[in-house]
This record gives structure tokens, sequence and C-alpha cells, in this order.
């Protein structure tokens, strides 16, 4: 799944701290490890400057 805009980022950046929503982006990558047969991966975010996140869960 490919996200091309982020509601949270976009409100991060209005209220003046878009340097958060890359660490909420990290989070990501810590809590979407922990299941159990699935794989995941991310290699892009909106946060961090590219055009997309992409999202990518595949089953073990």
């Amino acid at each position: 799944m490919d996200i091309l805009v982020c509601p949270i980022h976009n409100m991060l950046v209005k209220l003046g701290v878009p340097e958060i929503s890359v660490v909420m982006c990290k989070l990501d990558l810590i809590y979407s490890t922990g299941y159990v047969g699935i794989e995941f991966k991310r290699t892009k975010s909106v946060a961090a400057g590219d055009d997309c996140c992409d999202y990518r869960y595949k089953n073990l």
C-alpha cells in the first residue's frame, strides 16, 4: 500500500513541529515488526520528504 498524503504529518507541520512526524514514523518500524508470521517493510516516508509511504506486509 502506498500512502501519498499523511494527515498526521500535515497536522504536525501546521503545528510547527514536523520533526515529530519523523519520530512517529520510526515507531511504525518498531511496532509493525512484532506480528507473528508477517513481515513488514517500509523504505519511504512522506515525513522524511519522500513522495509516499510505502507500506509492505508479507505473509511468511
